[in-house]
C-alpha cells in the first residue's frame, strides 16, 4: 500500500513538469523498448498520515518549498480504517524517452 502512494505522489510531482515526454514504445511485440525511471528523496519529517475509512476523506502535505501534496480517497474506497501518510519528495530526477524540467 505505500508503495502505491510513493509511485501516485511521484506520478503527481511528474505531471507538474514540462517537457517533450513520450511514453515506452511498443516493439510490435507487446514488450516496451523503453521505461521512464524516477529517483527522488522522501522527505519523511514533512509526512502527514490519517486513519481513512469507508467515508474516506482528505491527507494534505506541505513539502520544501511550500509545495502542497493532497490526496483524496473516496467514500467507498476503502472496506475498513486504513492508516495512509503522504510524503512529500524532493530532488526528482526522471529518466527515459523525452526530456523533462521540474521545479525543485
Amino acid at each position: 500500500m505505500k508503495r502505491i502512494f510513493t509511485v501516485l505522489l511521484c506520478v503527481a510531482a511528474i505531471s507538474s513538469c514540462s517537457g517533450d515526454s513520450t511514453g515506452p514504445e511498443d516493439d510490435g511485440n507487446g514488450f516496451e523498448t523503453e521505461k521512464f525511471e524516477a529517483s527522488y528523496t522522501a522527505e519523511t519529517g514533512m509526512a502527514e498520515s490519517a486513519a481513512l475509512g469507508k467515508t474516506g476523506g482528505n491527507i494534505t502535505a506541505t513539502g520544501p518549498g511550500g509545495v502542497e501534496y493532497a490526496l483524496s480517497i473516496p467514500a467507498g474506497a476503502l472496506e475498513s480504517d486504513t492508516l495512509i501518510t503522504v510524503t512529500p519528495v524532493s530532488d526528482l530526477t526522471v529518466s527515459g524517452p523525452g526530456t523533462f524540467t521540474c521545479a525543485s
